[in-house]
């Protein structure tokens, strides 16, 4: 744990949690992308925002571990 400035503790968030938010929110733009008409535009728009969002959550996941990573490892996160 990581002490603030204010005195207080700083606890890091447990990384299963990030990642059942994160699928949680994937199976909802799912659902939603079923339940919607084929044709609509909703539909394509559900597509784009799941897709983006997945995109984002694995640059930010890749970051994260680049950015505790040396050497030989961080050039292999980087690539």
């Amino acid at each position: 744990m990581q002490v603030s400035c204010a005195g207080g503790m700083r606890t890091q968030r447990d990384p299963r949690s990030i990642t059942s938010i994160a699928l949680a929110c994937w199976a909802v733009g799912a659902l939603a992308f079923a339940l919607l008409p084929p044709e609509s535009s909703g539909r394509n728009l559900t597509a784009d925002v799941v897709y983006l969002g997945s995109a984002l959550f694995a640059l930010l996941c890749i970051g994260y571990v680049a950015s505790d990573t040396r050497g030989r490892e961080r050039l292999f996160w980087g690539l």
